[in-house]
């Protein structure tokens, strides 16, 4: 219902003009030289990074979680250190914007490769862990459902964005 809501409203603005205002107020792209860098260098959508940023930080590079996840893409300090040891990077802020992309878009890689290029399942590990995929432990959890369900919605309206550049 909230889908088709959104897409009426995108109907209506842009009949009337207002559509990259609403799209820029609902949907923003920022950050695109980091998103273009990390996307070329992991061979990763770019509509996937700006969907999960939205999901997971709103934007917000100060952000941070309950559980202590850090930056526009969320990432756990743990988590960070692990994938900046994978990929050889010796420092990095989380609270960085570049640093927070390129780490959370090579942790999301990794992710998709362990699930085989699925993005649906790579956006569970992302958001409850990979060891809650082997025996479907995430659907009891409310907010990865959720998640899911937010990233089902927003990741295509990115694409629309990217491929209209709107």
């Amino acid at each position: 219902m909230m889908r088709k809501f959104i897409f009426f409203l995108l109907f209506i603005a842009a009949l009337t003009g207002g559509a990259y205002y609403l799209m820029n107020t609902l949907f923003p792209i920022k950050y695109e030289e980091y998103v273009k860098e990390a996307s070329e260098k992991y061979d990763i959508d770019e509509a996937l990074i700006y969907a999960i940023i939205k999901a997971e930080s709103g934007f917000n590079s100060s952000a941070k979680s309950h559980k202590d996840a850090q930056g526009l893409m969320q990432l756990l300090p743990s988590t960070a250190e692990w994938i900046a040891k994978r990929e050889k990077i010796k420092s990095y802020d989380l609270h960085d914007p570049r640093d927070n992309i390129m780490l959370g878009t090579a942790y999301f890689n990794y992710l998709l490769q362990k699930t085989d290029g699925n993005v649906e399942k790579a956006w569970i590990a992302y958001n409850a862990g990979i060891g809650r995929l082997k025996n479907e432990k995430w659907r009891q959890i409310e907010e990865t459902t959720k998640y899911v369900q937010k990233l089902n919605f927003v990741y295509p309206i990115y694409k629309f964005r990217l491929k209209y550049k709107i």
